[in-house]
């Protein structure tokens, strides 16, 4: 989180200085703050919250106990891994109703540790929210670079009559780490701290997610008090029982309700009380489980991160949920690729891993391009067109890694349902007609390597008409299913070809078509 003091210029000089505190993925966040003049200090003595996750979507209730040097406005940054669909003010009520219900389950009860009770828009900056929401003056950016994050920071400071310094390097590398894993939109909370120790009312984010998240990792970038000791309190609502291992690595600590275990059961009319948009997200009666930390801010480098990892007793593949679909890792190396360890991963019986559709459209995050995963080869959709044509959905689609996108053979060989003609896809998204099985062969391809495609798609791809064998200069246009030689450069730019067009083929393949009359200018 980001906290910025508001002060008159004229008496007392002000500079910027940074401190993240925390929340969720996808992603997220630890809340960072800005302080405007160097010699008022802020402490975060601690971070309540209550993170509801249903595998899809997450809805983030977070408060922060915060205590200034003397009483000033504080701008607080929160990283999103989405555009939160809604954003409200809660009530510190949701975590004493919350207490109150675990208290319930158990003969010794648990203390609770909480004590509470119109912007510009610039190139590569997008404004997605803002409203004035209780005492949070709340914006919503979409960043793209961290020098447009910078320079959204700087003018928001100035346009509120305040005096800027330089942001660290450390808070700068910590903002390009999160860009980087795709985390692009920013929360920008405006709220005043007092000399006073008080919790803020909280505020209610929800959002999309594949996966739980609440970031830690920033707050070691923050230049406030990093080694105060702190208290990280935070309530985790799941359909499925959280492994021990995921908080461990976050350096957190999970807490038992009761003697024997760390997770109890809440009812619906429950989860009402609490909070309406966590009641909203789960159909069955989900699990609470409370982790925590205490000790200085700077020790937890470590995003919390939970993706849902499950396999078979009787089967060795393993899969993560997302969009409650499964998706198979399909190498060790990818899975290790991802941060993943083997304490995360969760037996589930074959009927469990049956009921979950496979999830095979994915996308990286440094590219737009949508492919389809058919018989282990990713095959490219080239148009949302073709995309809607075979009824899929976007939600549908998950972000892997490049290393996992790489993994996959590129499906090249296509054919329609009706039609024996098979068409080579060139890597430039070109398609061209192979003229007999013996050109097919001749390429090493195996035909249980064509996919089917729909005629929507097919009719999508240009031909591939202008093709050269590798180390001979001529190029031939194919046409009408002949070899036309292309006489000189000069003809081939006079008819506005392009160069980049030419393929190359093997010797069968030129050969096999019949020689058509050349192209003259």
């Amino acid at each position: 989180m980001f906290l910025i003091p508001k002060i008159e210029k004229a008496t007392i000089k002000v500079s910027i200085l940074l401190l993240l505190l925390l929340i969720p993925f996808s992603t997220f966040a630890d809340m960072g703050m800005v302080v405007i003049p160097e010699e008022i200090s802020i402490d975060e003595k601690g971070q309540n919250a209550i993170v509801a996750w249903n595998g899809t979507e997450e809805v983030l209730i977070l408060s922060t106990d915060l205590k200034a040097s003397k009483t000033l406005p504080i701008l607080r940054i929160l990283p999103m891994p989405t555009n939160p669909s809604k954003i409200k003010e809660g009530s510190f009520s949701a975590f004493q109703k919350l207490v109150e219900i675990i208290n319930g389950r158990i003969s010794m009860p648990m203390a609770p540790t909480f004590k509470g009770e119109g912007v510009k828009e610039y190139e590569g900056v997008e404004i997605t929210f803002h409203e004035k929401i209780g005492s949070h003056d709340v914006t919503v950016a979409k960043i793209e670079s961290v020098d447009n994050f910078i320079k959204w920071i700087r003018d928001f400071i100035l346009d509120n009559d305040l005096e800027y310094r330089e942001i660290s390097s450390k808070f700068k590398n910590e903002v390009s780490n999160y860009l980087t894993k795709g985390i692009k939109f920013f929360v920008f909370d405006l709220v005043e701290a007092g000399e006073i120790e008080q919790s803020v009312n909280p505020l209610v984010y929800r959002f999309q997610t594949d996966f739980l998240y609440y970031p830690l990792a920033i707050t070691p970038s923050s230049d406030v008090r990093g080694s105060t000791p702190s208290e990280v309190n935070i309530f985790l609502i799941t359909e499925n029982r959280i492994r021990t291992h995921s908080l461990l690595k976050a350096n957190l600590s999970p807490k038992r309700i009761g003697f024997i275990y760390y997770t109890a059961k809440l009812k619906k009319e429950e989860l009402e009380e609490i909070d309406p948009e966590i009641a909203d997200l789960f159909k069955s009666e989900p699990l609470v489980m409370n982790t925590f930390y205490s000790g200085p801010l700077d020790v937890l480098d470590k995003d919390l991160i939970i993706y849902t990892l499950v396999k078979s007793s009787l089967k060795p593949e393993i899969y993560w949920i997302a969009k409650g679909q499964k998706h198979w890792i399909p190498s060790e190396e990818i899975f290790f690729d991802y941060g993943f360890e083997w304490g995360e991963v969760a037996l589930v019986s074959t009927t469990e891993m049956a009921s979950y559709f496979p999830a095979n459209l994915i996308k990286t995050l440094d590219n737009s391009n949508v492919y389809e995963i058919v018989e282990g080869k990713k095959h490219w959709i080239p148009s949302e067109k073709v995309f809607l044509d075979y009824n899929f959905e976007w939600k549908d689609i998950v972000t892997v890694s490049n290393t996992e996108l790489e993994f996959y053979p590129r499906a090249k060989l296509v054919k329609t349902e009706n039609d024996s003609n098979v068409y080579y896809i060139t890597e430039k998204g070109l398609k061209r007609h192979l003229p007999s099985p013996e050109v097919f062969l001749s390429y090493g391809y195996k035909w249980e390597d064509i996919i089917t495609v729909s005629q929507t798609e097919l009719n999508s791809y240009h031909n591939n008409e202008l093709v050269k064998t590798k180390g001979n200069p001529e190029v031939y246009k194919i046409e009408d299913n002949q070899k036309r030689w292309i006489t000189s450069e000069e003809t081939f730019n006079t008819l506005g070809y392009n160069w980049n067009k030419i393929e190359l083929v093997n010797d069968t393949e030129l050969t096999s078509y019949p020689t058509g009359n050349p192209i003259v200018r």
